[in-house]
């Protein structure tokens, strides 16, 4: 009985042994998780940059303004926004969850939202102040135009 008890014994040890060194041929080293992680977030993020390129132009010295604030020598911001509210092509407005949304060339944007837009060689920040369901207050540095549907 003894004898039997103790092969029983040694084939688990085996066998255990064996089992835990298949396991540890299917973890990876951490090198090799590091490639599966990074491939996985450039799967899910393609458009994955670093820090300083996505904030690029966003960061701003306080005592030199952004260069899509400026304007023209000669012209003013009324003028220039003007301008640029008489080329902007509305689709129509829509209301979701109590706030109303421009609909402009299949887009959604709301209150607070900034539209590039190319004018004269410039891109300028436009930024949406209101919308309602008849016109739409656009603004540019400290220029406010409201524009009807």
């Amino acid at each position: 009985m003894n004898k039997k008890r103790l092969l029983i014994i040694l084939v688990s040890a085996f066998l255990s042994a064996l089992s835990v060194q298949t396991l540890q041929a299917q973890v990876r080293t951490p090198d090799d998780r590091l490639n599966v992680i990074s491939k996985a977030r450039l799967l899910v993020y393609p458009d994955l940059r670093t820090l300083e390129e996505m904030t690029e132009g966003m960061v701003t010295h306080p005592f030199h303004p952004r260069a899509d604030t400026l304007v023209a020598p000669g012209e003013t911001t009324r003028s220039v926004l003007a301008r640029i509210a008489s080329g902007i092509s509305v689709d129509g407005s829509i209301q979701m969850g109590g706030v109303r949304y421009l609909l402009l060339q299949g887009r959604r944007v709301g209150p607070g939202d900034y539209l590039p837009v190319q004018h004269e060689g410039r891109t300028y920040q436009v930024r949406i102040e209101a919308v309602t369901a008849s016109s739409y207050t656009l603004r540019l540095n400290d220029e406010e135009i409201e524009n009807n549907l």
